[in-house]
């Protein structure tokens, strides 16, 4: 039996771009609902807005207080409490599959040197992260009492249309078509994996397709120093952009200096997955 992709968040600009851009022959329809018209932190108002949800539904949850809006033991505490109360509607209202946006910055801080892989002991360093790894467990726990599906997507930095500076990439071309000028803080050898927000919607067809139970780290398995991306986004602006270097902050936030992935798990479960190569992606990106 048919059903719809119902998706939390979709105010956000993942939410909204999987909304817009998924299409799968197993189900019916794409319903998005944003904060507003379904908020998970009022579950009364939450099972009045998905009283329809169904046993063929398959939910994507990509609502979340974001790192750039709050990351506080606060937002850490509302972010697990959505995800409380949404476990408890479907105890209720049983789902065919969910499937939950995390980040793999549940690893935390690791050691030079080391290649990012499902197989590492989470350990998360800040709020956010906490509250992704704490709401996989009870994602986890619920719904295994029911035997739904679960997939988990650690997502890496995702970039796109519509990202309106929540991208590395979509804050480097702000700055470029602003300034003229695109700024790298430091040596810019720092290692990064950015995948392209339409390649998650592939991913997550996916996921439906073959009603996939894993947790599978969303990178592209190819990690570029960040002063290559940031001249990629430059010479895609045009010669009228230039390329800075500047001292770094004295104050930086503690991530993982080289972010390199082995993708395996990803190519196994997935083997038909094909990632948009980044200096495809950005150029296609900046024409919008």
């Amino acid at each position: 039996m048919k059903g719809r992709v119902v998706v939390l968040g979709a105010g956000g600009f993942i939410g909204r771009r999987i909304v817009e851009r998924l299409a799968c022959p197993k189900v019916e329809a794409v319903v998005g609902y944003t904060s507003r018209q379904c908020d998970l932190l009022a579950p009364e108002a939450m099972a009045q807005a998905l009283a329809d949800l169904g046993p063929g539904d398959v939910v994507v949850v990509a609502a979340a207080i974001t790192r750039l809006q709050e990351n506080s033991y606060q937002s850490m505490l509302k972010n697990i409490e959505m995800i409380e109360n949404f476990c408890q509607l479907v105890r209720s209202r049983p789902v065919a599959q969910v499937i939950f946006l995390s980040t793999v910055d549940v690893y935390g801080l690791l050691p030079a040197g080391g290649r990012i892989h499902e197989g590492l002991v989470p350990a998360p360093n800040d709020w956010y992260a906490i509250a992704k790894l704490t709401s996989e467990y009870i994602l986890r726990n619920t719904l295994a009492e029911q035997a739904i599906p679960l997939t988990v997507l650690r997502l890496t930095g995702i970039y796109g249309p519509g990202d309106q500076g929540k991208s590395t990439i979509s804050a480097l071309a702000k700055a470029g078509r602003e300034r003229g000028a695109v700024a790298v803080f430091g040596a810019g050898d720092d290692l990064r994996d950015f995948v392209h927000v339409d390649d998650l919607c592939g991913l997550i067809v996916l996921a439906i397709d073959h009603r996939t139970d894993a947790t599978v780290n969303v990178a592209t398995g190819r990690s570029l120093p960040v002063g290559e991306i940031a001249r990629l986004v430059c010479e895609s602006l045009g010669p009228d952009c230039v390329l800075e270097f500047r001292p770094p902050p004295p104050v930086t936030a503690q991530r993982i200096k080289h972010m390199e992935y082995d993708v395996s798990l990803l190519r196994q479960t997935f083997p038909e997955m094909q990632f948009t190569p980044l200096e495809e992606g950005v150029r296609e990106y900046l024409r919008c």
